[in-house]
């Protein structure tokens, strides 16, 4: 299902990037450098929720995923803040976005 939702959305990508003349090639390569980053984080945030829990003394499959997907969240949020390009942002979006939401971010 995930394969052929990935081909069609593609082949989507692949005539409208011909009718709009923009690089297809640029967008797809995108789409596999966030998937490889965002597979890289996953495997981190599992690997180091485990190793915590068990120096903590919480082994179980309940809390191993609830912490391993906190864990995994506040990764991509810090990935996203510094780096907003890695998902089509730019600083100003992220900072509209919390003023909308009533925050106040500051970037350097």
């Amino acid at each position: 299902m995930v394969t052929l939702q990935f081909i069609s959305v593609n082949v989507q990508l692949y005539f409208n990037a011909r009718y709009l003349k923009f690089s297809f090639w640029k967008y797809l390569g995108h789409q596999i450098f966030v998937i490889i980053c965002l597979l890289i984080i996953a495997t981190g945030a599992t690997t180091a929720g485990n190793k915590l829990l068990t120096i903590w003394g919480c082994e179980g499959v309940v809390s191993s995923f609830l912490f391993s997907g906190v864990l995994y969240t506040l990764m991509v949020v810090a990935l996203v803040y510094f780096l907003p390009i890695f998902m089509g942002l730019k600083k100003q979006d992220i900072q509209s976005l919390a003023h909308k939401m009533g925050m106040v971010l500051k970037f350097s």
